[in-house]
């Protein structure tokens, strides 16, 4: 009989070891996943800042605002866009700015008055980079 307490104590034992590993296992797997996410997070940075507002009716974007990038960011009139301009130029869904092979790219969403990069309109996805300037329905962008 005590053969078989000394047996059970030495399985109970084991079975609480392997349950300590597995619960290491599993700390160290979750911290190496939010460590290579952070480095994902810091591949392309980077923003627009307004430049010019324009004149036309309806914008009341300080110059100066900058607004951040993210993976895919819309610019419109409606607001359920990132970046809302409130004027009669700029259609409810007018342009994206999105990321594709860690460039950002700037694409017109078939916007009646169309959008300008560096005073060029563009008629498809186009790259940009810093310092290029994006005219949406008389507010220019500064990529930085």
């Amino acid at each position: 009989m005590q053969y078989t307490y000394k047996l059970l104590i030495w399985i109970m034992r084991f079975i609480l070891i392997g349950l300590i590993y597995v619960f290491l296992y599993r700390i160290i797997k979750v911290m190496y996943k939010d460590l290579k996410e952070d480095k994902k997070g810091t591949e392309a940075s980077a923003g627009v800042e307004v430049v010019s507002a324009g004149t036309n009716g309806g914008n009341d974007i300080p110059i100066g605002t900058v607004y951040p990038l993210h993976g895919s960011t819309t610019i419109g009139r409606m607001s359920d866009n990132n970046i809302t301009i409130d004027s009669q130029y700029v259609s409810g869904h007018h342009a994206r700015i999105y990321i594709k092979n860690n460039t950002y790219v700037v694409k017109d969403m078939g916007s009646t008055n169309g959008t300008f990069l560096n005073g060029d309109k563009i008629e498809r996805p186009t790259a940009i980079d810093f310092g290029d300037l994006i005219d949406i329905g008389g507010v220019v962008f500064k990529v930085i």
